[in-house]
């Protein structure tokens, strides 16, 4: 997944077609871009707990895919993230 300034800055809020998923942050410092976590879909926790994940180049982030969450806006450079889902 790689981000575009003026063009792909974050992402809505969703959950994965995945059993769990790992995203990786294979770019450089970058300003912005957080994961924001929301609650497990289905659950009694659902929309009522809040996370956030702040990238690092080379650290990673394992989460369930049912996990609602989105990216929040990049405001400087473009990273570039692996996602395995």
């Amino acid at each position: 997944m790689k981000y575009k300034i003026g063009e792909d800055l974050s992402l809505e809020e969703h959950v994965d077609d995945s059993e769990v998923t790992l995203n990786v942050s294979l770019g450089k410092t970058f300003v912005g871009g957080d994961l924001d976590f929301h609650g497990i879909k289905g659950t009694s926790s659902c929309k009522k707990e809040h996370f956030q994940w702040q990238h690092k180049p080379g650290i990673g982030v394992l989460h369930v895919g049912s996990y609602w969450h989105s990216a929040l806006p990049i405001s400087s450079y473009v990273p570039l993230f692996l996602s395995v889902y």
